[in-house]
């Protein structure tokens, strides 16, 4: 059944949102990547199957199976809405960190290049005087 698929769909996103919440909480950043970038590739997918959906809704009248399905979906989608409320904050304040840091390394890049070195002197007298 069509919303079958996209109910585990949205289960896998919960799971992930999850993953993404302790590597937040634990501050394993490394991982967040992958993690972000499968969230992202699932959730293609999914705007797709939300269209279909959405068409099939206003067509005809879901069957009581297909509302339980859809219920089923709403809630896991408070439940993912919720949790990306709460995560908000501390992610907009490691993006901030991030920015900082990345700011300073540029400026750290652009003061060293602005420094030449010296180059060696050649040609003159040697002095021995000790």
């Amino acid at each position: 059944m069509f919303f079958d698929q996209t109910l585990a769909d949205y289960r896998e996103i919960d799971r992930l949102g999850r993953e993404i919440e302790q590597a937040l909480h634990t501050e394993n950043i490394d991982s967040l990547a992958s993690l972000v970038q499968s969230m992202t590739t699932l959730q293609q997918a999914i705007k797709r199957q939300d269209a279909q959906i959405l068409d099939l809704a206003r067509l005809r009248q879901p069957n009581a199976e297909e509302k339980g399905a859809i219920d089923a979906l709403l809630h896991l989608m408070q439940t993912i809405t919720a949790r990306n409320q709460r995560l908000l904050p501390r992610i907009h304040s490691i993006m901030a960190v991030q920015r900082d840091e990345m700011r300073k390394l540029h400026t750290g890049t652009t003061l060293l290049k602005g420094y030449r070195s010296v180059p060696r002197q050649s040609g003159s007298r040697i002095s021995s005087a000790n």
